[in-house]
Formats: C-alpha cells, structure tokens, sequence
C-alpha cells in the first residue's frame, strides 16, 4: 500500500514567533565513549521512527479497510460472534472493549471510522502521540471484540503501537514537528537512546527469538521439510507457493535450515555496533526482503506487512546522508504538502524536547519494568509454565493487551489440511452447498485458498475446524442460516445443513493423502424439523 510521504522539516519561509519551549525534563546522557557505544547499540535514528510511524499507520489503514467489509459478520450481534456468546463463554474476565458496547452495526461503523481517524492523524504526525494512544486503545477493543479472526500480525501491530506510545514518533516528518520548528534544536541529532527505544528493539529480537526456540525441530534444523509441509497447506497457498513447491523442490530444503537461522542470528545484527550501522542496514534489509518473500508465497494476511514495518524503525542514520539532489527532491514534495501543513499547523502539539541520554524518571522506569514483565512472560511461555502459574503477571499482561506467543509455524507448519463441504436442504427439496451456493461435492476445489473471502475469513474457518473452538460452530451455523434466508422466498429458505472438513493431512513428498470426511456439526434452521416438514407442506 502506497502512502503520503511524511512531510518534513525544510527550510523554508521565517516561521512565527512561537511561546517558550519547556526544559528539559530528563537529563541527557554525558558526552562518551561509552554513551555513544550504548546508543550505537541500544539507540534509534528519529527519522527512522518518522518512517516506522507512516508505515504500522499505514498498515493500520489498510487493516481496518479489509475488516469493514465484514463489520456484521464478524462484529455485530447479526453475526458470528454475538456479544452475548463471547461475554458467557468464550471471554475472560480481563477483556476490555468498547465495541461491546453496541452490536449494531452503525456503532462499529463509527467505531471504524474513529480508529480510521486516529490511524490518519498518526500517518501525518498530528497530536502523534495522542494519536498513537487512540489507534493502541481502539486496536485493543477491537481485537478483543471478536478473537476468532485474530493471527500474530495482530499481536505484533498491538505491542508495536504499545511501545510507540513511548517513543518520539512525531519528532520528525510531522505536523507537530514542522509547525514549531523551533523545537528541533532540542531533537538530538545522534540515535535516540531511551527506554522506549530499549523496548522496541528488543521486543522485535524477542519475537524471532522465541519462534526461533519454537522451531527447535528437526523439520526447520536437519530434515529440512518444514517448508514443504507450510507450502502444502491448500487453504493458504499462493501460485508462487505453488510454483516453489512443485518445480523447485531443490530449494526447500535450504529455505527451510535459512529461515531457522535467520530468526536465530539475524536479531543479533542490530546488537552489533560495527561498520557505521551497515551490519543494521544489513539485517532491515534482510528481514524485509524475508517477509516480502513469505508474503507473496503464502496467505499471511496482515502479518507480513506489520513486521516489514517494525524494521524501518531499525534503519541507522547513514542511510539519511542524502545527497544534494535527492535532498532538493525532498525539499519540492515538502514544500508541496506546505499548504496542508500550515492548516493543521493550529491543532498540532507543542512539542517536547527528547532527551537522548540514559533511560531516567518514572516514565523510563515504568517502560523498563513493563519490558520485564513481557520478557519474563515469553520466556515463561518456552518453558510451557515451568516457571510457575505467574498469575498475577497473567492477568496484567492479558488487562494491557501485551499477552504475546511467537509460535509461527512451530514446532513444524500445519499438516490437517483440507477443505469445508456444507451440504444443505432447501424447503423445495433442493440440494445446495451453503458456503459455495452451487451443487454439493466433496471433490477438491482447484484453487482452496479461493474459496474464502479474505485472510479474516480463512483464520476463522481454521479456528473453526480447532476441536478446542467446537462451540463457536453452533453460532456459524445460526449466522449461515440467517444470511441465506434474508430476502429469499418461502420456497428458497435453508432449513438444515451439516458442516464438514474433507481432511487431507499432508505425507511425505511424492505420497498421494489419503482424504477423509470429518463431520464436524449438523445445524438446523429453525426449531423442529417436524415443524418444518408441517409448513413445508402448508
């Protein structure tokens, strides 16, 4: 998805006076040896944050694009998820949203376009810190509405807008920063070295970390197949999946032991204060260039994109040496924004000064200590709860929505593949497919993955298929039953239909699977089938 560039701070027209910045309040890190080391190691290029807020505000937009295509199936009372269900049975005690404050589905519009709103402002650097509170908070909500459809991109987006929160991520290429230009005397020109900073860095290390820990299996470190078995996976496979899978098969095998260490060493590279930050260029690169790959091969949904963007925030600042011909290019889009700039000019924040020295004060402390309690919950999460229950730790983690589980395709990728089947019954006495709306098969569809409408659709049907998510099928059924009834005539209506999943586990390669009917739920329409059959013949 393309973007607005960020406006920036270019010289320009004199600007007005403005009223007295505010001092410091936090004492910057002395003049050293060691302080340039540890922000070399530790520190982030401001402008680099600018880039990382356009991009997860960006990724933000575009999420809520593809979810409000189905605000009533997935968010209202009419869908599959009534609130009344996820509050009895399906929500702990610590789940906070306000989506569950209506189930209409003109409320979550609002709420959609509140959190849109939020996501646009963040994009411009407008109020950029209030605007990363709202965009945390309403990302919280709606996750919590309907869990169903959630994947780790998901987690990933919530804690990289959590960290935000604590970073200067307006201090450059904002409105808040171009409309008091004064403020950048006090922007430190070297890496920003903060607790926020300390965070994001090693939250990012921690998730490739773990999954890397995870992963310690034989089919990612010896074998090697564990790209084969991710790629057989029907219900998420793309054509360049395909095109690997079946005529390249020599690259698996490489692919599968490269990812391993990637996850493994690539994190590292950012620790590593070597070669004025090339070693960091390096590993952004890398990682996007990964993700873009994983992308275009498999089925990933928000995933891919939200990771590329927690990387730009890594890129040093060599990478900002622009030369003069690139500079006065920036200098004519700048000025062209100008205009829009000076309009939001009067709601922009005051800005702040950024202290770029050791993480000092309760805000720095509070950031430190939250960065604790996310380490100790992941590596609890390694150890399978041998350090303890860790409840106290459990129900703060799940009321600030930083619960976290980097389990990608771990310890090896999905092999219960397979594809729905719902045959139904009409009042007429025809037979239908209630999920294609043609004729019932169970033959396999040429393209599974096509079969679902987006990403959010495909993870709720394979949450579905989850024997530990068995009760969310009664209340699939029930939505099933109402969209295909609404506006039908008498005779067209559903009145019964079963669920089912033709499961085809994937073998080793050249092996032909072996496919086998699941019966999962038999759903019917109305109350008593006697009492169908009686109207039927009315």
């Amino acid at each position: 998805m393309l973007a607005a560039p960020p406006v920036t701070e270019l010289t320009g027209p004199a600007p007005a006076p403005v009223r007295p910045l505010p001092r410091l309040s936090a004492r910057l890190l002395p003049s050293s040896g060691m302080a340039s080391r540890a922000a070399a190691v530790l520190g982030l290029d401001l402008r680099s944050l600018a880039l990382f807020r356009v991009a997860i505000s960006v990724v933000v937009l575009g999420d809520l694009v593809q979810r409000a295509v189905d605000l009533r199936a997935h968010y209202s009372d009419a869908g599959v998820l009534p609130r009344a269900a996820l509050i009895e049975r399906f929500s702990g005690d610590w789940a906070i949203s306000l989506h569950l404050a209506s189930g209409r589905v003109e409320f979550q519009a609002a709420l959609f376009l509140l959190h849109a709103g939020a996501a646009l402002c963040l994009l411009v650097g407008l109020r950029t810190r209030l605007a990363t509170v709202a965009c945390w908070a309403l990302c919280c909500s709606l996750h919590a509405r309907n869990p169903m459809v959630l994947q780790g991109g998901d987690d990933l987006l919530r804690v990289l807008l959590f960290w935000g929160m604590f970073l200067p991520l307006g201090a450059r290429g904002s409105v808040d920063a171009s409309a008091r230009r004064g403020a950048r005397r006090l922007m430190p020109s070297s890496p920003l070295l903060s607790a926020g900073t300390i965070a994001l860095l090693l939250q990012v290390c921690a998730v490739y970390w773990c999954t890397a820990v995870y992963k310690a299996h034989p089919a990612w470190t010896s074998t090697g197949n564990a790209v084969y078995l991710a790629l057989n996976i029907d219900q998420m496979a793309r054509p360049l999946g395909q095109l690997l899978l079946h005529h390249l098969p020599w690259l698996l095998r490489p692919l599968s032991l490269g990812t391993f260490w990637l996850e493994v060493l690539g994190p590292a590279l950012l620790l590593v204060p070597l070669a004025r930050g090339r070693l960091r260029t390096v590993a952004v690169v890398l990682f996007v260039l990964f993700h873009t790959a994983l992308g275009f091969t498999l089925q990933l949904g928000v995933f891919p994109f939200v990771c590329g963007a927690a990387w730009l925030a890594f890129l040093p600042g060599s990478v900002w040496q622009l030369r003069p011909g690139a500079r006065e290019r920036l200098r004519r889009v700048a000025d062209a924004f100008r205009p829009v700039v000076d309009r939001l000019a009067p709601f922009a924040a005051v800005p702040r000064p950024v202290a770029g020295g050791v993480p000092a004060g309760l805000t720095s402390a509070l950031v430190l200590g939250l960065l604790a309690a996310v380490l100790v919950w992941n590596v609890a999460g390694l150890f399978h709860g041998r350090l303890g229950r860790l409840e106290g730790l459990e129900r703060f983690i799940w009321t600030t929505r930083l619960e976290q589980s980097w389990r990608m395709f771990a310890p090896y990728p999905l092999t219960d593949d397979g594809w729905y089947v719902m045959p139904g019954r009409l009042r007429d006495g025809r037979r239908i497919d209630v999920m294609t709306g043609g004729e019932p098969t169970q033959q396999k569809p040429d393209d599974v993955s096509a079969m679902y409408a987006n990403d959010r659709w495909r993870k709720y049907m394979m949450n579905v298929w989850s024997r530990a998510n068995a009760e969310h099928r009664l209340y699939l059924g029930r939505y099933l039953c109402r969209e295909w009834n609404a506006g039908r005539s008498f005779p067209e209506q559903l009145i019964s239909f079963e669920m089912s999943f033709m499961l085809e586990p994937t073998g080793p390669p050249g092996s032909t699977p072996l496919v086998q009917k699941v019966m999962l739920w038999e759903h019917h329409c109305f109350p008593d089938p006697e009492e169908t059959a009686a109207a039927t013949s009315r």
